[in-house]
């Protein structure tokens, strides 16, 4: 049988203080903050949350394009 879910747990933290690598425990930081409950919007700032509304509400009133016709009037892909 295997190791109890506190056993792994003491494991675990045990590995990590013993890290060397940044970018590993950068890795395991992040993911650890990702795991934690609540929505994901709630961490946007207020601009990010305005950009969005603003984006619903011009879909709402039908002001899209495709992507077809955004691609031709672009200067980056005119020739």
């Amino acid at each position: 049988m295997g190791a109890t879910i506190s056993e792994r747990k003491v494991h675990t933290i045990e590995l990590i203080a013993q890290l060397k690598d940044e970018n590993l425990l950068k890795l395991i930081e992040s993911l650890l903050s990702e795991a934690q409950p609540g929505d994901w919007a709630d961490t946007l700032s207020e601009k990010e949350q305005a950009d969005i509304a603003e984006g619903l509400s011009d879909l709402e009133a039908g002001n899209v394009e495709s992507l077809d016709a955004f691609i031709a009037s672009t200067v980056l892909y005119k020739s």
